[in-house]
């Protein structure tokens, strides 16, 4: 089997994989929110953030090293084990010690309760990247969907059970704790343990080998990392944490196509793309845009057309304002798959520094917007985010474009080619809600989110064949060819 053949198998299989936990825990938002005010909401969104952020800033970038290469063997892999809990022990301790002050910096008080447990389920997830970044180094996407997703059915399972017992926000940290506990127990058990933390002797070279790579890389993780999450704490340091909770609600619902389809894409993209030979790799790159971009522009502007709908039939009245604010950032589900798409690309050839300079310019982006809009109001500070990351996305197009001569153009046209039919489906679903739904009192309903997101499924498809068929018939292709195929690799 070819690797474009095994890429793809393996991109359609992490996607089905993540959509039944992703489902799950969709089912979960909605339950949820009924059980925990905004308010919790928001504190937990800011001790999660704070928990997150003590990992990232010390993560390093080491264990891409293995993914990017292949042939780097187990003393590389204990170094970079090493030091990555070394640095996360230091970080979750800090962050245990300081989490009164820094919670009241961000005039959120309540999140303090919240860290320790959050810090418990960040160490979880550190010790687990050494088995996670080797299955993915192995291309064993199979194994690490299906882990995945046991981890969003058991969190989304659990929160549910304890919001309801009347936990409040510690249900959210409860339910991290027992996913992060599961996914760090079934990815060791799935990986050799030699492969990943058999001792070596710690030498300079290799040191300098991990840092020299990682280190820029890790600069530009923590960039893209402040650039999704630091915005929380800006929102609660200017509005609170109750407007952090709406924040927070419509910004994961805003991402979810992003995280569904763009994120397992993704994770499939550099290990294929470090085993395909230089001169293909442009080749690559365009085909890869133009098939993500054809699945991803429905479901983001699908989801800015019926973010009120689904706004005011699935959450009760407390989370209004989030409807709005979801409109204003399903953008992102069409910005971040290209930025992942091309520093996976940039990655593969080894030009960390490029990643790390975008992603300093969209945290400056998102930043200096955010803070420049806030004194109008939330809503216009939620709406900075999306262009930040859309300059972000055509920044890294044209980095492509003066490293390897691909033409400007070429790159936009991959990017844009569903945008053309996504059009003609959000005409389409907005003129069912005015003409039929709305004169029938339907269009704030699950019947009228139903009929919405059908006319546009039935919609997409026909207009993509119209208007880029190319395009379309080879996405079909693609999936239909996949779907044919057993799973991708044993478990």
């Amino acid at each position: 089997m070819s690797l474009a053949q095994k890429t793809a198998r393996s991109a359609v299989w992490t996607v089905l994989c993540g959509l039944v936990g992703r489902a799950a825990g969709l089912l979960s938002t909605f339950v949820v929110t009924r059980y925990i005010s905004p308010l919790h909401y928001g504190a937990v969104s800011v001790a999660s953030v704070l928990a997150v952020s003590a990992d990232e800033l010390t993560r390093c970038g080491l264990y891409q090293y293995l993914v990017a290469k292949p042939s780097a063997g187990r003393s590389a892999a204990f170094h970079a084990t090493f030091f990555h809990l070394s640095f996360g022990l230091v970080a979750l301790a800090a962050l245990v010690a300081l989490r009164t002050p820094l919670a009241t910096l961000m005039r959120a008080p309540l999140a303090a309760d919240f860290v320790l447990g959050l810090a418990l389920s960040s160490a979880f997830d550190r010790v687990s990247a050494g088995p996670e970044t080797l299955l993915h180094r192995q291309m064993r996407f199979g194994a690490l969907g299906l882990s995945r997703a046991a981890g969003d059915v058991v969190f989304a399972a659990l929160v549910i059970v304890l919001a309801i017992a009347g936990f409040g926000g510690y249900a959210i940290v409860y339910a991290n704790i027992a996913q992060w506990a599961l996914l760090l127990l079934l990815f060791t058990v799935l990986t050799h343990w030699r492969d990943w933390i058999e001792p070596h002797a710690l030498t300079r070279d290799q040191t300098r080998a991990l840092f020299a790579f990682g280190l820029p890389l890790a600069l530009g993780h923590l960039a893209n990392h402040a650039s999704r999450r630091w915005d929380n704490l800006l929102f609660s340091r200017f509005f609170g944490p109750t407007v952090v909770g709406h924040y927070n609600l419509a910004y994961n619902l805003a991402d979810m196509p992003a995280t569904y389809l763009g994120e397992s894409i993704g994770d499939v993209l550099l290990p294929s793309f470090a085993r395909i030979a230089r001169e293909d790799r442009p080749a690559a790159l365009l085909r890869a845009l133009r098939l993500l971009m054809l699945l991803m522009c429905p479901l983001a502007i699908g989801l800015a057309v019926v973010a009120p709908t689904v706004i005011h039939s699935c959450f009760d009245p407390r989370w209004a304002l989030a409807s709005p604010m979801l409109a204003l950032l399903a953008s992102l589900s069409l910005a971040r798959p290209v930025s992942w798409t091309v520093e996976a690309y940039l990655q593969s050839c080894d030009r960390t520094r490029a990643i790390a300079l975008l992603q300093l310019g969209k945290v400056a982006a998102v930043f200096g917007l955010i803070a420049l809009l806030a004194p109008l109001g939330p809503l216009w500070a939620c709406a900075a985010v999306g262009p930040a990351f859309a300059l972000q996305s055509l920044g890294g197009l044209y980095v492509i474009k003066q490293l390897d001569g691909i033409p400007l153009r070429r790159l936009l046209a991959a990017t844009l080619t569903g945008l053309p039919a996504a059009a003609v489906m959000a005409g389409a679903v907005l003129a069912l809600r005015r003409l039929v739904l709305a004169p029938a009192d339907l269009d704030n309903t699950y019947l009228g989110l139903a009929a919405e997101v059908g006319l546009g499924a039935l919609a997409y498809p026909a207009a993509a064949l119209l208007l880029a068929p190319q395009g379309a018939r080879e996405l079909l292709g693609v999936l239909l060819g996949a779907l044919r195929r057993s799973p991708p690799g044993p478990l």
